[in-house]
């Protein structure tokens, strides 16, 4: 096999070079050889000069065929064969062409003979060798004939190839399935991939001269004839009518339009402020400038107008979060899409501006956060707690331990602005009581603080705490229910209403009796001159009286004396509750009074309401239990609690939510009424639908050029109502819609389509006319012999693959047509082309509709904030940010990779800690930037190989390359392989369809794995999960814990929710919240102190411990030098002798 470049043997050149054959003269007649080696020049077997007929068909880029016939009675009848060879002329230039005889036919009187040219013999069905595709970037037809003849099943060393064509590509020519006649001769084919094929990825033309292929890039000539179709050869058969083609293309493309974002200019951002209440409060929280930014909106692009201080307790707005949405300030009644800054919520503030969420506190006293929501409550109290009033009676006596005679009298019980201390009523002096005074009460009530307060009058309160309810002649009364037996023995009591005492009764003696009992009947009272005798009041007391051992009601009451509990008997006296037998069978022992209290705090009990949902701001103002309400606000306060606004004759304040039930036949628990309540979405009704609702219809308008109806037709193509053969094509594909472009908003809220998006369908529709060869009018018509005389006589000169004019006048249109098939009638001097088929020039199909879609595909902004970057993208965005919103974007991020702990705090309040510094984070993410740079420009730089395809471009199983550094890259479907240099496929990196990875060096934001094994970490580590029951911090900041290294660094935090623990090189320490111990090196210390050892105790004796200390410890008095009388010891040198060994007294 020869690649030649030489043609002055074949006629042949780039285009036709030659008008004759190096035979001089076509054949006189078909000659028969014995073989295709057989030189052609000679007689061969026999020259079959008594043919009757020989004809050769050649279509374009196929194998000719040869017809013969032949007569029976002929001379060399018994010499045609199958298998032998004929020769003849395929047309005046290729002539002495070998024939394969591949089919004799008989009849009566004579034989057909069917031949096949030589090369489709040798090729038709020859496979290629081999699995593997014919795959080559950027190479040439020649090379890919050059492989495909090369690696032939059956080699033909006779053959001999040639191609000037000098289009290079990426070949890819799969041979698993196809002979190496296809995969040279395949004709390509419309869409998205070229045929699998030397001519569809290359085009050309080819013929064959014998053994030798040749391959131009045109073989033919333009001949400048003229022919009028369906006018001067109505005679021609043609094959395909006019009416088969597509005249134009009906485009049109269908999308569903995103949300628009606001933006700094398209919204009013102090108009979107003014629509809040302000009826939040917070706290502006520390960042690392000790200053908080304001800025003028709340997204991308807006400008610092102020700053805050830490600490500082702001009003705020109702916040806005990422996806929200707004009203647009530049198209009425059009709601735009939120995505704000870092994605985190931001509020207006009352003094203008917007400020970062995540520098808003609501833990701070005081602060609050308000939401509508919409429900139906009532009041409900199951218990006396915190806020609540309730009615009960009682005596307590004034306990002021320190040191101050008086308490004073408060307006309100409740922190806010009536809790002062009042004046006596009708005077301007402080209202005082002294000090052991006894008063009544009439209501109880707990504070914000979980401090009693009780009620000597209307509005006047005294402080719990400075008042004692279990002195003997404090009362306080209950009522009682039960049925008890009173224990034998039980003394009877009475209550003394004045002295408010509670008195065991005695039976009264006579004065015989108490003679008998020789009772003093006087005693003595003070001391020297002031002594005196008086009478004895006991003097006549006999023994006291006890209750009847049976049982009694107890109905009648029960009360508190001096801190001791009686019931009353139906007889009016006491007994002690302690004797009433429990265990008896009957006994039914009476309510608690925290049970009784408990329940008149639930029928009769009162909460408080406040002027905001926030500690220290009560009203004053009590609203009793089972009031329904209807609730439209509620707030979350800065203890955790919830709080509902309610109005209760005339007055609106909070109550908590704790105070209230929704569980009624008419309640509703207080919720959002939609997805939009706390938000600034102002839509109704009226309001322009939401676009993610429509789907918009693009089609072209007769503006564009060659545009009609809708319809777009081929440039200078004369539009003919005679023919609607429109090709109906859908480009939504094609077509990437601008969601920010609101041009295409109605007044009455439809969408429709842009400018732009009529421009992008224009493009793509241009692009489809040539893509589906519309206009092209298919060419097919056969012209015989018979009339090739006349004006149509210059066709005699026609060649295979030259080129006419073809003038359709139908339609004022001239389009060029190529010959692509000839049937050469062989009549010696006499031979001439029986017929000639003129037919549409070979397609070359552009194959990049595919490619524009991709480029073009339609992308829509998410309906949610769409923050989808990459930890690198985000990373930069942060870097490119500004003041404390940079400080922000850094947390948010440093958040989102688990680098911020979250813990609840007895509110469930979230109390965040950094686990690792701002400037440790934004070191270590420098060094994982620098190293996806660094990856990213050897990917991207040039030095890789050729990728080749694997069998194929078309259905490729895998794809293999050579890296830059002499490695290789493979890639299936079982996955994706890099190895190293050297040859020997040592791995570097990859990923498999098993789930496993590969790779010498990682470095990425996040790894998320169940079990990792490691020879060596070098990080800060955090080992647990949030909330579990431990969790261990190595290396990173303090995780709030509340042991911290005596000299800094880092450590091992070991948490859990009863104990810590903190391990460093120097030093070991525990704690259970209260206690805390903590071994050093040379010592050890519990909650401050020292521990003493046998190694120390000698320097803390002559050091750290003082002779105060001593004394104080063995009970020594300060003036003494010895132990005092009754001590075990009579002095301190005995005592130390006995407990202290000898080797520690050294100096004592």
């Amino acid at each position: 096999m020869v690649d030649t470049a030489t043609t002055e043997d074949t006629g042949y050149a780039i285009g036709l070079d030659a008008e004759q054959s190096p035979y001089q003269d076509v054949m006189q007649c078909p000659l028969l050889l014995g073989n295709a080696v057989d030189d052609a020049s000679t007689q061969g077997e026999a020259a079959l000069f008594d043919y009757i007929e020989c004809k050769v068909t050649w279509n374009a880029n196929q194998i000719p065929t040869l017809q013969l016939t032949y007569p029976e009675d002929g001379k060399f009848i018994k010499l045609i064969q199958v298998e032998k060879v004929i020769v003849g002329d395929i047309n005046r230039i290729l002539t002495h062409q070998k024939f394969r005889i591949n089919e004799v036919l008989r009849s009566d009187q004579n034989i057909v003979v069917n031949a096949t040219h030589i090369i489709g013999e040798y090729l038709v069905n020859n496979p290629i060798k081999g699995s593997e595709p014919i795959t080559g970037a950027n190479v040439t037809a020649s090379w890919c004939i050059g492989e495909i003849l090369g690696h032939l099943a059956k080699p033909v060393p006779e053959l001999n190839y040639d191609s000037n064509v000098t289009k290079v590509a990426n070949a890819n020519i799969d041979i698993s399935n196809t002979n190496a006649l296809n995969a040279l001769l395949d004709a390509d084919q419309m869409g998205d991939k070229p045929g699998n094929s030397v001519l569809a990825q290359y085009g050309g033309d080819f013929y064959f001269d014998n053994t030798t292929i040749y391959h131009r890039e045109n073989a033919g000539e333009d001949r400048n004839i003229t022919v009028r179709y369906g006018e001067n050869i109505q005679t021609y058969s043609q094959e395909k009518t006019i009416n088969d083609m597509y005249v134009g293309i009906y485009a049109f493309a269908t999308y569903n339009p995103g949300p628009t974002l606001a933006t700094l200019n398209n919204v009013d951002w102090n108009g979107v402020a003014d629509l809040t209440d302000w009826n939040s409060v917070a706290t502006v929280t520390y960042n690392a400038r000790g200053a908080v930014d304001i800025y003028n909106a709340p997204v991308k692009g807006a400008q610092v107008i102020g700053q805050l201080t830490t600490g500082t307790q702001i009003q705020l707005g109702k916040p806005i979060s990422d996806g929200q949405t707004v009203s647009s300030s530049v198209k009425a009644g059009v709601q735009l899409q939120v995505n704000t800054m870092n994605g985190d919520q931001w509020y207006p503030l009352a003094s203008g501006g917007w400020i970062d969420g995540s520098f808003v506190n609501f833990d701070k006293t005081g602060d609050y956060v308000v939401n509508n929501v919409v429900g139906h409550i009532h009041t409900a109290i199951d218990s006396a707690g915190a806020l609540v009033r309730y009615p009960v009676h009682g005596t307590g006596t004034v306990s002021y331990t320190e040191g101050y005679k008086n308490i004073h009298v408060y307006y309100s019980p409740d922190q806010g602005s009536q809790h002062y201390r009042r004046n006596k009523p009708g005077t301007n002096k402080p209202w005082l009581i002294h000090n052991g005074s006894k008063i009544k009460y009439d209501y109880v009530t707990t504070d914000e603080n979980g401090k009693t307060w009780y009620r000597i009058g209307k509005n006047a309160w005294v402080y719990g705490d400075h008042l004692s309810t279990d002195k003997n002649g404090d009362v306080q009364s209950y009522s009682s229910r039960g049925y008890g037996l009173v224990k034998s023995g039980a003394k009877k009591y009475a209550l003394k209403e004045k002295t408010g005492t509670m008195e065991v009764q005695y039976h009264h003696l006579s004065l015989t009796a108490a003679r008998k009992q020789h009772k003093k009947k006087y005693i003595y009272k003070g001391k020297g001159k002031k002594k005196k005798a008086i009478k004895n009041p006991n003097y006549q007391r006999g023994k006291a009286i006890t209750q009847k051992h049976k049982y009694y009601n107890l109905n009648y009451g029960q009360v508190r004396v001096g801190g001791v509990l009686y019931y009353k008997l139906s007889n009016g006296s006491y007994v002690k509750a302690s004797d009433i037998d429990k265990k008896a069978s009957k006994t039914t022992v009476p309510e608690s009074p925290s049970k009784i209290i408990s329940d008149i705090s639930k029928n009769r009990g009162k909460i408080e309401m406040y002027s905001t949902p926030s500690k220290g701001s009560a009203a004053n103002w009590s609203i009793p239990a089972n009031v329904e309400f209807d609730i439209s606000k509620s707030a979350q306060g800065a203890d955790g609690k919830t709080w509902y606004q309610v109005t209760y004759k005339g007055v609106t304040g909070w109550i908590p939510a704790e105070y209230t039930s929704s569980s009624g036949n008419n309640d509703l628990e207080p919720q959002a009424p939609d997805s939009s309540a706390n938000s600034y979405d102002e839509s109704s009704d009226e309001t322009i639908a939401s676009p993610q609702d429509q789907t918009v219809r693009v089609e072209l308008t007769d503006d564009l050029d060659n545009v009609v109806n809708g319809v777009i037709y081929p440039t200078g193509f004369n539009n003919s109502p005679e023919n609607a053969h429109i090709m109906k094509l859908d480009l939504s594909n094609c077509i990437k819609h601008d969601d920010q472009d609101l041009s295409g908003l109605q007044d009455d809220g439809t969408y429709k389509a842009t400018a732009t998006d009529i421009q992008q369908l224009y493009q793509a529709a241009v692009g489809s006319l040539k893509e589906y060869q519309i206009g092209v009018i298919p060419i097919s018509m056969t012209v015989s012999y018979a009339d090739l005389d006349g004006n149509k006589a210059d066709l005699l000169a026609l060649n295979m693959y030259d080129t006419v004019n073809v003038d359709f006048a139908r339609f004022d249109k001239i389009e060029k047509g190529k010959v692509s098939g000839t049937v050469w009638q062989m009549k010696g001097q006499d031979s001439c082309y029986e017929s000639v088929t003129i037919g549409d020039p070979p397609k070359s199909y552009e194959h990049l509709l595919l490619e524009q879609a991709d480029k073009n595909a339609a992308s829509q902004v998410a309906s949610a904030a769409g923050h989808t970057q990459g930890l690198l993208s985000r990373y930069k965005n942060m870097l490119a940010q500004e003041g404390s919103n940079r400080i922000a974007a850094e947390r948010k991020l440093m958040d989102d990779l688990g680098l911020v702990q979250h813990q609840v705090d007895q509110n469930g309040r979230d109390i965040k800690t950094n686990l690792v510094s701002m400037k440790t984070f934004e070191n270590q993410m420098n060094e994982i930037q620098n190293f996806a740079n660094d990856m990213t420009n050897w990917v991207m730089g040039s030095g890789s190989g050729v990728i080749q395809a694997n069998p194929n471009w078309q259905e490729p199983t895998s794809l293999s390359a050579t890296t830059a550094n002499g490695g290789h890259m493979y890639f299936s479907g079982n996955g994706l392989v890099f190895t190293d240099a050297g040859g020997q496929e040592i791995p570097r990196s990859g990923i498999d369809s098993e789930g496993r990875i590969y790779a010498d060096a990682i470095k990425a934001g996040t790894i998320e794995a169940v079990n990792i094994k490691s020879c060596l970490v070098e990080s800060a580590l955090t080992i647990g999960t949030e909330g579990g029951s431990m969790n261990i911090y190595i290396g990173t900041e303090n995780p709030r814990s509340q042991l911290t290294p005596y000299n800094g660094g880092n450590v091992i935090w070991a948490m859990s929710d009863g104990y810590q623990s903190m391990m460093s090189s120097g030093q070991f320490a525990v704690t259970d919240g209260g206690n805390e111990t903590r071994i050093h090196p040379s010592y050890i210390e519990v909650n401050g102190y020292h521990v003493i050892t046998e190694g120390n105790i000698n320097y803390y004796i002559r050091n750290a411990v003082s002779e105060s200390a001593i004394k104080a410890a063995l009970g020594i008095p300060s003036y003494a030098n010895a132990v005092w009388d009754g001590g075990s010891y009579p002095h301190l040198s005995e005592y130390i002798r006995q407990h202290i060994p000898s080797r520690y007294r050294t100096g004592l």
